[in-house]
């Protein structure tokens, strides 16, 4: 039987959030292969897992690498979907491992594939000027010749530092899976290479057939010498474009209010919702049923009660209508262009006692209407648009009553007729009913689609869309939690089951923050992160297993006027503290609880710190609990503010602990060397880190220039995150650019691993 993964080896993390696998492997290198040129094969990946495996991986989306599933099996757990069970960094665009050419991120989400031995990483950011590598349209068949690259033992090496390649020739192939053996000379797969991408080479570029799954490891530094098998085996990926895309795609989610739209006019319907903080989001299309990363339209659509698609102004692109919670009625018109232009609001009248609004044209209509339903009465009313058009009359025309029974009204071509029909869901029976259109424009009896079940009840939001090729009209829905699926049309005309979009929901990251923190706020042990986005709402990252963030919890719409953060223990308890330095120079305190989370702020000083940068919260010179530090601007003193006597505030009276701080910026406290002593980082004018070591004594000893590092710091925010594994701490430095780079040990480390830019 043909050897797999198998791992051992271990060595010294250097922080929870980072981890580089330096011994070791796992299943399947490149034995007989040759070493790649600097700069060749920039998409294959060096994958680790903790300290238990590294692998290797190509990356097919720009935020995205397939890989082996059993890269991150962790013991005999099956791999599941989400954050990998320990911290896992990438290594792209680095053909020797020994170099910081390229890029180092960190894996934050698995997709692993149902039946083959294939995962899909979500990095912690873009691998910019790397080409994601295509999937193959053409099957493996036998007698083809194929590269595989990996970064696994050779014959001679247990760990290379370099990138290898080989050629290999297709022994046979099945459904889901193709034999390989070395075209030259003792070109065999072994430890390390399980992932790595077997692809052929075009005129066209890079073409990705499948991932190394396993070998016999004839001729591999550490088997046996009897070994004579030499063949491998690839998981075929070329039938999984599909899925590839689909899962590496943004889905929309945690929307309400959700409408479909030919707004980019390439032929898809696009989405655009509103999330749970009032802000509309617009998820451009990329087929039908896949959209693009989100485009933030505004922050004022919280009060937006219904969304409705059609065509409003006469011409030929579609609008956006809205009903606000106050009754008015506002349109953004689309535009050849793409895209829609500023709202306008089209009526005096309040449409504030009507509901599921719906655009459509009935009864020789012709240009859309639009129809609602009276809230009090159950009647549904039609208004016709205006002679002008853009506009609707405000007097209504009665179409029917009796339509408190129903809910959701949805125009689209739901049979297979070319009329317009209409679809709404029954409250009593959660089915959908259809009203048939006829030749006359008018609308048929009412039936139930009994055969499309009778859940329908729960969709909080529905939208008509053509999702598939049958030329019918499909329903995308949003539940209560905010997941929105599709439910595609059958080629006889019935309903398929409910699908919940693929992808990965576009959710807030820590690069897209001002004024990071780190601190363990929510009592999991793992480092958090607290910051500030460009509306100035405050938003806590939980720490993960994985050294990544999590969902982001709201703190607080009100955080645009603050300053500072600077987290501490200031209550004197064993709860990391907030404190915070707002525009006006007040000092302001959320106290961490027990529970995890914030009591209220408060002011807990009356005195200004205007004239005050770069604070910070420690204990030195044998403090009991930790101090105020801060560099005064106009004269350079670094100056201490002790705690008072009961503690949770600091005394008026200042005490100054050194001068020539005018030379620095960025304080940071941590523990960023290999002692158990508090130390201080700051970056110089230079642009370069200086590190202060703490002592035993509690002072501070001479700084020195951290040069290994670079001299990138002096645009960036710095703040420290410890991990509860070694109680070292990371520094974390955020870019203006919204790029946010960790490095696990300041003194020894010039690797970053890179969060952001979003793919």
């Amino acid at each position: 039987m043909r050897k797999r993964a198998h791992a051992w080896g271990s060595f010294l993390l250097t922080a929870a959030l980072a981890s580089s696998f330096l011994g070791g492997g796992t299943a399947l290198a490149l034995a007989g292969a040759d070493e790649v040129a600097d700069g060749g094969l920039p998409f294959v990946a060096k994958v680790s897992f903790g300290d238990v495996r590294a692998c290797s991986g190509v990356l097919v989306a720009p935020q995205w690498i397939a890989t082996a599933k059993e890269c991150f099996a962790n013991g005999d757990a099956p791999v599941a979907a989400g954050s990998p069970a320990r911290p896992s960094t990438v290594v792209l665009g680095r053909t020797d491992v020994s170099t910081t050419a390229g890029k180092r991120l960190a894996v934050t989400t698995l997709v692993p594939h149902p039946e083959r031995n294939l995962v899909l990483a979500q990095l912690s950011g873009a691998a910019t000027g790397i080409t994601p590598v295509a999937i193959s349209k053409t099957a493996p068949a036998e007698g083809d010749t194929l590269r595989i690259a990996g970064y696994g033992r050779t014959a001679t090496e247990w760990v290379p530092n370099r990138l290898h390649a080989g050629t290999f020739t297709v022994q046979s192939a099945s459904a889901t899976k193709f034999e390989v053996i070395g075209a030259s000379a003792g070109a065999t797969l072994c430890r390390g290479d399980s992932g790595g991408p077997a692809f052929r080479e075009t005129s066209n570029g890079v073409e990705l057939v499948g991932i190394s799954d396993s070998s016999w490891q004839k001729g591999c530094i550490g088997e046996p010498a009897s070994e004579t098998r030499g063949q491998g085996y690839e998981t075929r990926v070329d039938d999984l474009a599909g899925w590839i895309a689909g899962s590496t795609s943004a889905r929309p989610a945690g929307l309400r209010s959700v409408v479909l739209g030919e707004f980019t006019r390439d032929g898809f319907q696009d989405v655009i919702g509103i999330d749970n903080l009032g802000w509309g989001w617009w998820y451009r299309s990329t087929s039908a049923s896949t959209w693009s990363t989100p485009v933030r339209l505004s922050s004022t659509w919280g009060a937006y009660k219904e969304l409705i698609v059609g065509r409003v102004d006469r011409d030929a692109y579609d609008d956006l209508l809205v009903l606000t919670d106050s009754g008015q009625l506002l349109l953004y018109t689309g535009n050849a262009a793409g895209g829609v232009t500023g709202r306008g609001q089209i009526s005096t009248v309040s449409y504030g006692g009507y509901r599921d609004l719906a655009l459509g044209k009935l009864n020789g209509d012709t240009y859309d209407a639009l129809y609602a339903i009276n809230a009090s009465s159950g009647a549904w009313v039609k208004f016709p648009q205006t002679a002008a058009g853009g506009a609707f009359s405000t007097t209504p025309v009665s179409v029917g009553g009796g339509w408190g029974c129903c809910q959701k009204n949805v125009f689209g071509k739901f049979n297979d007729d070319a009329y317009l029909d209409l679809l709404t869901i029954e409250g009593s029976t959660g089915k959908l009913r259809i009203y048939p259109g006829t030749a006359t424009g008018a609308l048929g009896t009412g039936a139930t689609i009994d055969s499309a079940g009778t859940t329908w009840d729960s969709a909080i939001d529905v939208a008509a869309g053509t999702f598939d090729s049958t030329g019918l009209a499909g329903l995308l829905t949003i539940d209560s939690a905010g997941a929105l699926a599709v439910h595609r049309r059958t080629a006889d005309g019935g309903w398929a089951d409910r699908a919940q979009l693929p992808g990965t929901a576009w959710q807030r990251q820590p690069y897209d923050m001002l004024r990071l923190v780190g601190g363990e706020f929510n009592g999991n042990s793992y480092p958090d992160l607290i910051g500030i986005d460009a509306e100035g709402w405050g938003w806590l990252f939980p720490g993960t297993a994985a050294g990544t963030w999590g969902a982001p919890a709201r703190l607080s719409s009100t955080w645009g006027t603050y300053k500072e953060l600077v987290v501490g223990r200031i209550d004197r308890d064993a709860v990391d503290d907030l404190l915070i330095l707002t525009d006006s120079g007040q000092l302001l305190l959320y106290a961490g609880t027990t529970t995890g989370g914030f009591n209220p702020k408060g002011q807990i000083s009356t005195i200004s710190y205007a004239g005050y940068r770069d604070l910070t919260v420690g204990r030195l010179d044998g403090d009991i609990y930790d101090a105020l530090y801060a560099i005064e601007s106009s004269t350079g003193a670094w100056v201490k503010f002790p705690q008072t006597t009961a503690g949770g505030a600091f005394s008026t009276t200042r005490t100054q602990v050194g001068g020539g701080w005018g030379c620095c910026k960025q304080n940071v406290f941590g523990k960023f060397n290999d002692d158990s002593y508090l130390d201080l980082v700051t970056v110089e004018t230079s642009g370069k880190i200086r590190l202060y070591p703490g002592t035993a004594t509690g002072a501070l000893d001479t700084a020195t220039t951290v040069d290994s590092v670079g001299a990138g710091f002096g645009s960036r925010d710095l703040a420290a995150v410890r991990s509860a594994a070694t109680g070292r701490d990371s520094l974390v430095a955020r870019d203006p650019s919204g790029t946010v780079l960790i490095y696990p040990a300041v003194a020894s480390e010039a690797d970053p691993i890179v969060f952001g830019p979003r793919g």
